[in-house]
């Protein structure tokens, strides 16, 4: 999954925090909302702040568990598309085992 890290370009991070008009502690905030609703905990923003502006200043060394929290903080979401490989077959009768 080191991949999927290494795709989030700390500028995607910033701009985003800029479109909102928030602050690394306002995601901060989110971050912990989101985290506390994901795992039944109650922790506070403060708790979650130091890992938030790392992963913001190198995304690519902060876990995907972080990143994933911080986009969904951010309202995003991470999609994964697989290829579709279709394979055809004629002149062949189908048999089912039950």
């Amino acid at each position: 999954m080191r991949w999927i890290k290494s795709l989030m370009k700390k500028e995607i991070l910033e701009e985003r925090l800029k479109e909102l008009d928030w602050t690394a502690y306002k995601l901060a905030q989110e971050f912990a909302r989101v985290r506390n609703e994901e795992e039944g905990i109650d922790k506070k923003a403060t708790s979650f702040a130091t890992s938030v502006r790392q992963a913001l200043a190198k995304p690519e060394k902060s876990s995907l568990k972080t990143i994933e929290t911080i986009i969904k903080a951010l309202d995003g979401e991470i999609v994964i598309r697989w290829k579709q490989k279709a394979e055809v077959v004629t002149g062949e009768k189908e048999v089912v085992v039950e």
